[in-house]
């Protein structure tokens, strides 16, 4: 994780690192960060439908939607 965090200190618009954190965030059932890093994903690459698609599976496991 201390990788993606560095990456993200060099470039704080480098979406594969946003991913890789997000991705380990999950994993690590740290899902309302891996959601912060989706939003990010999206909010610099709008056109990213794998960060969509994670992006709404995380908020079906925390009960977002009615």
């Amino acid at each position: 994780m201390k990788k993606f965090h560095k990456a993200l200190e060099i470039d704080p618009n480098y979406t594969l690192a946003h991913f890789g954190l997000a991705i380990i965030l999950n994993s690590l059932n740290r899902a309302d960060e891996a959601l912060t890093s989706y939003k990010k994903i999206v909010e610099l690459d709008p056109t990213d439908a794998q960060a969509y698609s994670n992006m709404a599976s995380i908020q079906e496991d925390l009960d977002m939607f009615e």
